[in-house]
């Protein structure tokens, strides 16, 4: 698949990678992916969100005990224990001001733990009512790209995804009776009816 990958970024301590492609490139890797011997693929139907509203790609099934590290910039390791929790992959998108015709795409990795209630989320289209949560967001394990109309974006884990409590491990791989199985999220994100101010 690295054939087909137009530019993109690898970052080796937290166990994840991203690359952007081609739409007219989708077919064929949707093709190499169906051909592995016990895939299973979700698709979710499209969605209408207002620029910076936060949309929340679960990775888990369920709640699940786990302790989570990162290494930072810095060299400094941190680690937590979280109880009944479950990661989420947080994506917003907006314009890329300096070249309107692009999507930015923003996706932090979180931990988050379900409380009771709901919270309120303000937003350019006004404010909307999201379930509370107790969790963690690891900006500097996050990352921003910038689409180009027709691209489309892959999160995977990388060569580092299989050290225990490693972000990208931890959100994008699983083990079941001993079998790995590794998670691809791909994102296509489309922006239309943008009111321009003056």
């Amino acid at each position: 698949m690295c054939s087909i990958v137009a530019s993109g970024c690898c970052w080796s301590r937290t166990g994840y990678a991203w690359a952007s492609g081609q739409s007219q490139w989708w077919d064929a890797v949707h093709a190499a992916l169906d051909s592995i011997d016990g895939v299973t693929s979700v698709q979710l139907d499209p969605l209408r969100l207002p620029p910076d509203f936060p949309l929340a790609l679960e990775m888990d099934a369920g709640p699940h005990d786990q302790t989570l590290f990162f290494l930072g910039a810095d060299g400094v390791l941190t680690g937590e224990t979280w109880v009944a929790s479950r990661n989420v992959l947080r994506v917003n998108y907006g314009l890329n001001l300096e070249q309107p015709e692009q999507v930015r795409l923003a996706v932090v990795p979180e931990v988050r733990q379900r409380l009771h209630g709901w919270r309120w989320v303000r937003h350019e289209a006004g404010i909307s009512q999201v379930p509370d949560y107790n969790g963690r967001a690891f900006g500097a394990a996050g990352f921003a790209v910038d689409l180009d109309p027709g691209e489309f974006l892959m999160i995977a884990p990388n060569q580092r995804a299989d050290v225990y409590g490693m972000v990208g491990g931890a959100f994008l791989v699983q083990e079941e009776e001993g079998t790995r199985y590794d998670s691809y999220v791909f994102l296509h994100a489309d922006m239309n009816d943008v009111a321009y101010r003056d």
